[in-house]
């Protein structure tokens, strides 16, 4: 399960282009386009709230350079998940990748844990994660997996990514 919590860190993006095109109210960004909503950022500032609180820590209030750093970090990491998936989805992958997700999580189970979904509902209370955190973590490396078989991850050029205001990784307002 660690392994799903530090696949946020993992996963940066080097870098994502200027501020070209308009994004639409109730994105943060868009990239080659399409945009990420902000729902999605929400849910994953949401997963690094529980993270915080399982561990006792107080959540970053909002301003401060630790909570710029998780907000520039979970930027990053929805940017890149929609470059992957949109690469994914340009070589006809898409599909088969997400096919995959529910029997990655099966074997996840059963090799971690004995095959026990009470022990799994256990551990997602223990480290503050929900079941679609763990099946996002499970698309994302499966997803980077076979984008690099397929020799497209990463990408020789990252598609243009615009972003809202106070989004762009580095922006405090």
């Amino acid at each position: 399960m660690r392994g799903f919590v530090a696949l946020g860190a993992l996963l940066v993006v080097a870098g994502c282009g200027g501020k070209q095109a308009a994004v639409p109210a109730g994105a943060i960004a868009l990239v080659g386009g399409t945009p990420i909503p902000r729902a999605d950022f929400q849910a994953q500032m949401n997963q690094a709230r529980r993270a915080f609180r399982v561990q006792g820590k107080s959540f970053p209030a909002p301003g401060t350079p630790e909570y710029d750093g998780l907000r520039d970090t979970a930027v990053r990491l929805l940017v890149e998940r929609k470059q992957m998936s949109l690469a994914a989805r340009r070589l006809g992958i898409l599909p088969r990748v997400l096919a995959q997700v529910e029997p990655a999580l099966r074997r996840f189970k059963q090799t971690t844990l004995g095959g026990s979904e009470a022990r799994y509902r256990e551990r997602l209370r223990q480290t503050g994660m929900t079941d679609e955190d763990v099946r996002e973590a499970i698309t994302d490396q499966l997803l980077a997996s076979a984008l690099k078989r397929a020799n497209a991850w990463p990408p020789k050029k990252l598609l243009p990514v615009s972003y809202a205001k106070g989004f762009a990784p580095g922006d405090d307002g």
